[in-house]
Protein backbone atom coordinates (compact mmCIF):
# COMPACT_ATOMS: atom_id res chain seq x y z
CA UNK A 1 0.00 0.00 0.00
CA UNK A 2 1.12 3.24 -1.12
CA UNK A 3 2.35 6.22 2.06
CA UNK A 4 -0.48 8.81 2.74
CA UNK A 5 1.33 11.96 3.95
CA UNK A 6 0.10 14.61 6.30
CA UNK A 7 1.35 18.80 5.26
CA UNK A 8 4.61 19.20 4.29
CA UNK A 9 6.24 21.75 7.44
CA UNK A 10 9.20 23.81 6.86
CA UNK A 11 12.03 23.03 8.85
CA UNK A 12 14.50 25.41 11.40
CA UNK A 13 18.00 26.39 10.94
CA UNK A 14 20.61 26.78 13.34
CA UNK A 15 19.88 30.21 13.67
CA UNK A 16 16.18 29.34 15.13
CA UNK A 17 13.98 30.53 12.69
CA UNK A 18 12.34 28.47 9.91
CA UNK A 19 13.82 28.12 6.46
CA UNK A 20 12.29 27.43 3.03
CA UNK A 21 15.08 25.46 1.89
CA UNK A 22 14.52 22.48 4.07
CA UNK A 23 10.89 20.86 4.40
CA UNK A 24 9.77 17.46 6.15
CA UNK A 25 6.61 15.50 6.15
CA UNK A 26 5.23 12.88 7.99
CA UNK A 27 3.55 9.47 6.32
CA UNK A 28 2.05 6.18 7.15
CA UNK A 29 0.80 3.26 5.30
CA UNK A 30 -1.42 0.19 6.69
CA UNK A 31 0.23 -3.19 6.44
CA UNK A 32 -2.23 -5.08 7.29
CA UNK A 33 -5.80 -5.38 9.64
CA UNK A 34 -6.66 -7.93 12.03
CA UNK A 35 -10.64 -8.16 12.22
CA UNK A 36 -10.91 -10.86 15.12
CA UNK A 37 -9.24 -8.27 16.82
CA UNK A 38 -10.08 -5.38 16.07
CA UNK A 39 -6.58 -3.82 15.26
CA UNK A 40 -4.12 -2.46 12.44
CA UNK A 41 -0.53 -2.66 11.57
CA UNK A 42 0.85 0.55 10.18
CA UNK A 43 4.03 1.76 9.61
CA UNK A 44 4.86 5.93 9.97
CA UNK A 45 7.74 7.70 8.01
CA UNK A 46 9.67 10.60 8.46
CA UNK A 47 11.16 11.92 5.63
CA UNK A 48 13.18 15.42 5.06
CA UNK A 49 14.48 17.23 1.91
CA UNK A 50 16.64 20.55 0.75
CA UNK A 51 14.63 22.14 -1.75
CA UNK A 52 17.79 24.36 -2.31
CA UNK A 53 21.67 23.85 -3.68
CA UNK A 54 22.74 26.29 -1.64
CA UNK A 55 21.82 24.54 1.97
CA UNK A 56 23.83 21.21 2.07
CA UNK A 57 23.37 19.79 5.73
CA UNK A 58 25.53 16.76 5.83
CA UNK A 59 28.19 14.89 8.37
CA UNK A 60 25.63 15.32 11.36
CA UNK A 61 23.69 13.22 13.83
CA UNK A 62 20.10 13.94 13.58
CA UNK A 63 17.62 11.74 16.62
CA UNK A 64 14.16 11.63 15.66
CA UNK A 65 10.86 10.81 17.60
CA UNK A 66 7.71 9.42 15.92
CA UNK A 67 4.34 9.21 18.51
CA UNK A 68 6.33 9.78 21.47
CA UNK A 69 9.18 7.24 20.88
CA UNK A 70 12.43 7.87 20.49
CA UNK A 71 14.54 6.37 17.58
CA UNK A 72 18.48 5.96 17.59
CA UNK A 73 20.59 8.32 16.05
CA UNK A 74 21.87 8.34 12.14
CA UNK A 75 24.14 10.25 10.44
CA UNK A 76 22.39 12.23 7.74
CA UNK A 77 23.26 14.19 4.52
CA UNK A 78 21.24 16.58 2.40
CA UNK A 79 23.39 17.51 -0.52
CA UNK A 80 20.99 15.56 -2.72
CA UNK A 81 18.24 18.52 -3.80
CA UNK A 82 14.48 17.75 -4.23
CA UNK A 83 15.21 14.20 -2.99
CA UNK A 84 13.28 12.60 0.02
CA UNK A 85 15.58 11.28 2.59
CA UNK A 86 14.53 8.54 5.12
CA UNK A 87 15.20 9.83 8.82
CA UNK A 88 13.22 7.86 10.82
CA UNK A 89 10.15 4.85 10.05
CA UNK A 90 8.21 3.06 13.55
CA UNK A 91 5.95 -0.01 12.72
CA UNK A 92 2.97 -0.11 15.29
CA UNK A 93 -0.80 -1.58 15.59
CA UNK A 94 -3.59 0.26 16.87
CA UNK A 95 -6.47 -0.70 18.40
CA UNK A 96 -10.16 0.51 15.89
CA UNK A 97 -13.15 1.76 18.11
CA UNK A 98 -15.55 -0.52 19.02
CA UNK A 99 -17.45 0.17 15.80
CA UNK A 100 -14.29 -0.57 13.86
CA UNK A 101 -13.64 3.07 12.97
CA UNK A 102 -10.50 4.53 14.16
CA UNK A 103 -8.58 8.43 13.39
CA UNK A 104 -6.04 9.88 15.46
CA UNK A 105 -2.81 12.51 14.65
CA UNK A 106 0.56 11.43 14.88
CA UNK A 107 3.27 13.86 15.18
CA UNK A 108 6.96 13.30 14.57
CA UNK A 109 9.93 15.40 15.39
CA UNK A 110 14.13 15.30 15.38
CA UNK A 111 16.98 17.22 16.03
CA UNK A 112 20.57 17.52 14.70
CA UNK A 113 24.02 17.79 16.02
CA UNK A 114 24.66 20.64 13.13
CA UNK A 115 26.20 24.07 14.20
CA UNK A 116 25.64 26.21 11.43
CA UNK A 117 23.68 29.14 11.26
CA UNK A 118 22.22 27.95 8.37
CA UNK A 119 22.61 24.48 8.80
CA UNK A 120 19.55 22.07 9.24
CA UNK A 121 18.50 21.72 13.32
CA UNK A 122 15.36 20.71 13.89
CA UNK A 123 11.35 19.85 12.68
CA UNK A 124 8.47 18.80 12.86
CA UNK A 125 5.13 17.21 10.82
CA UNK A 126 1.76 15.15 11.39
CA UNK A 127 -0.29 12.90 10.13
CA UNK A 128 -3.88 11.95 10.22
CA UNK A 129 -3.90 8.21 10.14
CA UNK A 130 -7.19 7.25 9.21
CA UNK A 131 -7.21 3.12 8.19
CA UNK A 132 -10.41 1.78 6.32
CA UNK A 133 -13.00 0.79 8.80
CA UNK A 134 -12.98 -2.79 9.87
CA UNK A 135 -15.91 -5.39 9.67
CA UNK A 136 -17.45 -5.54 13.11
CA UNK A 137 -20.60 -7.59 12.33
CA UNK A 138 -22.36 -8.54 15.31
CA UNK A 139 -22.17 -12.89 15.86
CA UNK A 140 -25.58 -14.06 16.76
CA UNK A 141 -25.91 -16.52 19.41
CA UNK A 142 -28.97 -18.66 20.92
CA UNK A 143 -30.00 -19.37 24.16
CA UNK A 144 -30.79 -22.74 22.86
CA UNK A 145 -29.64 -24.38 19.63
CA UNK A 146 -32.70 -27.04 19.29
CA UNK A 147 -36.69 -26.31 20.02
CA UNK A 148 -40.00 -27.65 19.27
CA UNK A 149 -42.03 -25.32 16.65
CA UNK A 150 -44.29 -23.22 18.62
CA UNK A 151 -41.56 -22.08 21.78
CA UNK A 152 -39.50 -19.57 21.72
CA UNK A 153 -35.82 -18.26 21.80
CA UNK A 154 -33.97 -15.64 22.86
CA UNK A 155 -31.30 -14.35 20.25
CA UNK A 156 -28.19 -12.39 21.34
CA UNK A 157 -26.65 -10.67 19.43
CA UNK A 158 -23.44 -9.69 21.13
CA UNK A 159 -22.85 -6.19 19.21
CA UNK A 160 -19.60 -4.40 19.42
CA UNK A 161 -20.59 -1.13 19.70
CA UNK A 162 -23.94 0.44 21.10
CA UNK A 163 -24.25 2.50 18.46
CA UNK A 164 -25.13 -0.88 16.44
CA UNK A 165 -28.59 -2.06 15.51
CA UNK A 166 -29.67 -5.35 13.99
CA UNK A 167 -31.84 -6.55 11.69
CA UNK A 168 -32.49 -10.34 12.24
CA UNK A 169 -34.13 -12.41 9.39
CA UNK A 170 -34.43 -15.95 8.99
CA UNK A 171 -35.33 -19.10 6.34
CA UNK A 172 -36.34 -22.52 6.88
CA UNK A 173 -36.53 -24.22 3.38
CA UNK A 174 -38.46 -22.41 1.23
CA UNK A 175 -39.95 -20.17 3.57
CA UNK A 176 -38.35 -17.08 4.69
CA UNK A 177 -38.93 -13.39 6.89
CA UNK A 178 -37.96 -10.93 8.97
CA UNK A 179 -37.96 -11.77 13.38
CA UNK A 180 -37.36 -7.85 13.89
CA UNK A 181 -35.72 -5.11 12.89
CA UNK A 182 -33.28 -2.28 14.90
CA UNK A 183 -32.71 -4.68 17.26
CA UNK A 184 -29.55 -3.71 20.34
CA UNK A 185 -28.69 -6.56 22.01
CA UNK A 186 -31.65 -9.14 21.90
CA UNK A 187 -34.95 -10.03 21.00
CA UNK A 188 -37.29 -13.08 21.39
CA UNK A 189 -37.61 -15.09 18.53
CA UNK A 190 -40.86 -17.69 17.97
CA UNK A 191 -40.73 -20.14 14.79
CA UNK A 192 -44.23 -20.62 13.89
CA UNK A 193 -46.05 -24.42 14.02
CA UNK A 194 -46.73 -23.25 10.35
CA UNK A 195 -43.15 -24.00 9.30
CA UNK A 196 -43.82 -27.86 9.78
CA UNK A 197 -45.61 -27.48 6.24
CA UNK A 198 -41.52 -27.08 5.20
CA UNK A 199 -40.86 -30.75 6.40
CA UNK A 200 -43.27 -32.92 5.52
CA UNK A 201 -41.09 -35.96 5.44
CA UNK A 202 -39.31 -35.15 8.66
CA UNK A 203 -39.66 -34.03 12.40
CA UNK A 204 -36.50 -31.23 12.35
CA UNK A 205 -35.08 -29.33 10.17
CA UNK A 206 -32.04 -26.56 10.41
CA UNK A 207 -33.83 -22.82 10.39
CA UNK A 208 -30.80 -20.71 9.21
CA UNK A 209 -30.97 -16.70 11.41
CA UNK A 210 -29.36 -14.08 9.62
CA UNK A 211 -28.10 -11.02 11.81
CA UNK A 212 -27.96 -8.00 9.54
CA UNK A 213 -25.37 -5.38 11.76
CA UNK A 214 -25.31 -1.60 10.77
CA UNK A 215 -23.94 1.28 12.17
CA UNK A 216 -26.67 4.12 11.14
CA UNK A 217 -27.95 3.08 7.62
CA UNK A 218 -24.40 1.76 6.94
CA UNK A 219 -24.22 -2.33 6.91
CA UNK A 220 -20.91 -3.16 8.73
CA UNK A 221 -21.70 -7.31 7.80
CA UNK A 222 -23.96 -10.04 7.85
CA UNK A 223 -23.45 -13.21 10.33
CA UNK A 224 -25.50 -16.07 10.88
CA UNK A 225 -26.47 -19.00 13.39
CA UNK A 226 -28.51 -21.82 12.81
CA UNK A 227 -31.57 -23.58 14.73
CA UNK A 228 -32.76 -26.96 14.82
CA UNK A 229 -36.21 -27.02 14.87
CA UNK A 230 -38.25 -30.05 15.70
CA UNK A 231 -41.91 -30.93 14.93
CA UNK A 232 -43.68 -31.41 18.49
CA UNK A 233 -44.99 -34.53 19.34
CA UNK A 234 -48.43 -33.98 19.21
CA UNK A 235 -48.42 -33.44 15.20
CA UNK A 236 -49.44 -36.54 14.30
CA UNK A 237 -52.02 -37.54 11.97
CA UNK A 238 -56.09 -37.86 12.34
CA UNK A 239 -58.75 -40.35 11.44
CA UNK A 240 -61.61 -38.91 10.97
CA UNK A 241 -63.71 -41.97 10.10
CA UNK A 242 -63.09 -45.97 9.36
CA UNK A 243 -65.92 -47.62 6.89
CA UNK A 244 -66.36 -51.13 7.51
CA UNK A 245 -68.60 -53.92 5.45
CA UNK A 246 -68.28 -57.62 4.56
CA UNK A 247 -66.16 -58.52 1.78
CA UNK A 248 -66.35 -62.17 1.65
CA UNK A 249 -69.60 -62.69 -0.84
CA UNK A 250 -70.04 -65.91 0.19
CA UNK A 251 -71.33 -64.65 3.64
CA UNK A 252 -75.03 -63.80 3.31
CA UNK A 253 -76.06 -60.59 2.88
CA UNK A 254 -79.33 -61.20 4.69
CA UNK A 255 -77.23 -62.49 7.93
CA UNK A 256 -76.33 -58.89 9.00
CA UNK A 257 -73.11 -59.50 10.96
CA UNK A 258 -69.67 -60.80 10.72
CA UNK A 259 -68.83 -64.95 10.49
CA UNK A 260 -65.88 -66.18 11.92
CA UNK A 261 -64.04 -68.09 9.49
CA UNK A 262 -65.87 -67.13 6.86
CA UNK A 263 -65.80 -63.18 6.63
CA UNK A 264 -63.54 -60.22 5.62
CA UNK A 265 -63.79 -56.63 6.20
CA UNK A 266 -63.62 -54.37 3.45
CA UNK A 267 -61.67 -51.37 5.38
CA UNK A 268 -62.26 -47.56 4.14
CA UNK A 269 -60.16 -45.36 6.27
CA UNK A 270 -60.40 -41.85 5.89
CA UNK A 271 -57.09 -39.98 7.48
CA UNK A 272 -54.97 -36.90 6.91
CA UNK A 273 -51.74 -36.02 7.54
CA UNK A 274 -50.61 -32.84 9.46
CA UNK A 275 -48.93 -30.00 8.55
CA UNK A 276 -47.96 -31.26 5.11
CA UNK A 277 -47.41 -34.82 6.14
CA UNK A 278 -49.23 -37.60 3.71
CA UNK A 279 -50.13 -40.33 4.92
CA UNK A 280 -47.68 -43.43 3.67
CA UNK A 281 -49.35 -46.95 5.63
CA UNK A 282 -52.82 -48.48 7.13
CA UNK A 283 -52.63 -51.45 9.54
CA UNK A 284 -55.34 -52.54 11.04
CA UNK A 285 -54.37 -54.65 14.26
CA UNK A 286 -55.89 -57.64 15.81
CA UNK A 287 -56.75 -59.61 12.51
CA UNK A 288 -53.42 -60.12 10.47
CA UNK A 289 -49.95 -58.08 10.46
CA UNK A 290 -50.18 -56.98 6.68
CA UNK A 291 -49.26 -53.45 6.06
CA UNK A 292 -51.31 -51.58 3.05
CA UNK A 293 -50.69 -48.65 1.56
CA UNK A 294 -54.13 -47.79 0.30
CA UNK A 295 -56.80 -46.89 2.59
CA UNK A 296 -59.51 -48.45 0.76
CA UNK A 297 -58.49 -52.89 1.28
CA UNK A 298 -59.38 -55.98 2.47
CA UNK A 299 -58.19 -57.43 5.47
CA UNK A 300 -57.26 -61.17 5.63
CA UNK A 301 -60.82 -63.89 6.89
CA UNK A 302 -61.87 -62.81 10.55
CA UNK A 303 -60.87 -65.58 12.95
CA UNK A 304 -61.81 -63.72 16.23
CA UNK A 305 -64.56 -60.95 17.50
CA UNK A 306 -64.00 -58.16 19.03
CA UNK A 307 -62.98 -54.56 19.04
CA UNK A 308 -59.89 -53.55 15.95
CA UNK A 309 -57.23 -50.90 15.67
CA UNK A 310 -56.84 -49.15 12.85
CA UNK A 311 -53.30 -47.36 12.72
CA UNK A 312 -52.03 -45.16 10.04
CA UNK A 313 -48.52 -44.30 9.59
CA UNK A 314 -47.74 -40.64 7.90
CA UNK A 315 -44.37 -39.21 6.00
CA UNK A 316 -42.97 -38.20 8.94
CA UNK A 317 -43.03 -41.85 10.18
CA UNK A 318 -45.38 -40.86 13.04
CA UNK A 319 -48.85 -42.76 13.71
CA UNK A 320 -52.54 -42.29 14.77
CA UNK A 321 -54.96 -44.86 15.96
CA UNK A 322 -58.77 -45.24 15.90
CA UNK A 323 -60.69 -48.09 17.02
CA UNK A 324 -63.52 -49.44 15.11
CA UNK A 325 -65.95 -52.02 16.96
CA UNK A 326 -67.84 -54.63 14.94
CA UNK A 327 -69.64 -58.49 16.10
CA UNK A 328 -68.13 -61.69 14.60
CA UNK A 329 -70.53 -64.35 14.92
CA UNK A 330 -68.93 -67.72 16.46
CA UNK A 331 -69.32 -70.28 13.20
CA UNK A 332 -68.10 -73.49 12.24
CA UNK A 333 -68.87 -75.96 9.46
CA UNK A 334 -71.31 -78.72 9.93
CA UNK A 335 -70.45 -81.93 11.28
CA UNK A 336 -72.22 -85.44 12.07
CA UNK A 337 -70.48 -86.41 15.26
CA UNK A 338 -72.41 -90.00 14.84
CA UNK A 339 -75.10 -91.75 13.02
CA UNK A 340 -76.87 -95.39 13.10
CA UNK A 341 -79.57 -97.12 11.26
CA UNK A 342 -82.04 -100.09 12.00
CA UNK A 343 -84.94 -101.89 10.81
CA UNK A 344 -88.03 -100.69 11.89
CA UNK A 345 -92.06 -100.82 11.83
CA UNK A 346 -93.64 -98.32 10.40
CA UNK A 347 -94.28 -96.28 13.34
CA UNK A 348 -90.75 -96.39 14.46
CA UNK A 349 -90.68 -99.92 16.80
CA UNK A 350 -87.12 -102.07 16.51
CA UNK A 351 -88.35 -104.72 14.36
CA UNK A 352 -85.28 -107.07 12.78
CA UNK A 353 -88.22 -108.21 10.16
CA UNK A 354 -89.39 -104.52 9.12
CA UNK A 355 -90.00 -103.42 6.46
CA UNK A 356 -88.86 -99.50 7.22
CA UNK A 357 -85.34 -98.04 8.76
CA UNK A 358 -84.79 -96.10 11.44
CA UNK A 359 -81.92 -93.49 11.03
CA UNK A 360 -80.63 -91.81 14.06
CA UNK A 361 -77.81 -88.99 13.91
CA UNK A 362 -76.51 -86.26 15.87
CA UNK A 363 -75.47 -82.87 14.04
CA UNK A 364 -74.10 -79.63 14.80
CA UNK A 365 -75.11 -76.44 12.68
CA UNK A 366 -73.67 -72.88 13.67
CA UNK A 367 -76.98 -71.01 14.26
CA UNK A 368 -75.49 -67.45 13.36
CA UNK A 369 -78.21 -65.83 15.43
CA UNK A 370 -80.73 -68.37 14.01
CA UNK A 371 -80.09 -66.61 10.40
CA UNK A 372 -78.26 -70.02 9.26
CA UNK A 373 -80.75 -71.87 7.33
CA UNK A 374 -80.34 -75.58 6.68
CA UNK A 375 -81.68 -78.45 5.63
CA UNK A 376 -80.63 -82.53 6.33
CA UNK A 377 -80.94 -84.85 3.62
CA UNK A 378 -80.63 -88.86 3.61
CA UNK A 379 -79.36 -90.18 0.53
CA UNK A 380 -79.63 -94.25 0.07
CA UNK A 381 -79.79 -96.81 -3.17
CA UNK A 382 -79.64 -100.33 -3.79
CA UNK A 383 -76.16 -102.14 -4.23
CA UNK A 384 -77.32 -102.14 -7.80
CA UNK A 385 -78.34 -98.78 -8.27
CA UNK A 386 -76.04 -96.69 -9.61
CA UNK A 387 -77.33 -93.36 -7.93
CA UNK A 388 -78.60 -92.40 -4.44
CA UNK A 389 -81.87 -91.37 -4.01
CA UNK A 390 -82.19 -88.68 -1.04
CA UNK A 391 -84.75 -87.78 1.20
CA UNK A 392 -85.13 -83.74 2.40
CA UNK A 393 -85.77 -83.64 6.19
CA UNK A 394 -87.53 -80.77 7.54
CA UNK A 395 -85.26 -78.89 9.61
CA UNK A 396 -84.40 -80.12 13.03
CA UNK A 397 -83.40 -79.09 16.50
CA UNK A 398 -79.65 -78.37 16.06
CA UNK A 399 -76.85 -80.20 18.47
CA UNK A 400 -78.82 -83.04 19.36
CA UNK A 401 -80.20 -86.52 18.30
CA UNK A 402 -82.20 -87.02 15.83
CA UNK A 403 -84.57 -89.68 14.25
CA UNK A 404 -86.11 -89.97 10.78
CA UNK A 405 -87.78 -93.63 9.22
CA UNK A 406 -88.04 -93.88 5.85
Amino acid sequence: MAYIYGNVAKCYVGNGTTNSAYECRLGYQVNNQNIENNTSSITLRLEVRSINSSYATYGYNQTSTIDGTVLSARVFDMRSTNTWQLFAQRTMTVSHNANGSYSATKSASFTTTATGTYSLKRGSASVTVAPATIPRASQPTLSVSTIALGTSITINTNRKSNNFTHTLKYKFENQSGTIAANIGESTIFTPNISLASQIPNATSGTCTITCETYNGSTLVGTKTVGLTVTVPSNIIPSISSILLNEANTAVPTNWECYVQNKSKLKVVTTATGSYGSTIKSYKIIGIDSNTYTSNNFTSNILTQTGNKTITVTDSRGRTATKTATYTCIAYSNPSISSASITRCNSDGTLNEEGTSVKYTFKSTISAVNNKNSHVFKIGYKKTTDSSYTYITIANLHLELMQSCIF
